[in-house]
């Protein structure tokens, strides 16, 4: 890979984990911080939002697998010197 394919790699790679980690996090806060379902904005996040976000974090999960992959065969590319 050249240097440009690299840096696009490496940019991929710290978004889709990135995302996968946010997403957790998100979903964690909103339970802390929405605890009751006590309004509209409580409901939509319990009923709405916090699912497209589990739905994200298992998604960037698989495709961290396969970026894990990816990755290590690129070291070993770069370790033959290919």
């Amino acid at each position: 890979m050249n240097d440009q394919q690299k840096k696009c790699f490496e940019m991929v790679y710290n978004f889709i984990h990135d995302e996968k980690l946010q997403s957790q996090n998100l979903i964690a806060f909103i339970d802390i911080c929405f605890k009751e379902r006590d309004s509209d904005i409580s409901n939509v996040l319990h009923e709405v939002v916090k699912p497209y976000l589990a739905l994200r974090r298992d998604v960037g999960g698989h495709t961290m697998q396969l970026i894990y992959l990816l990755n290590e065969s690129i070291t070993r590319e770069t370790m033959s010197g290919a």
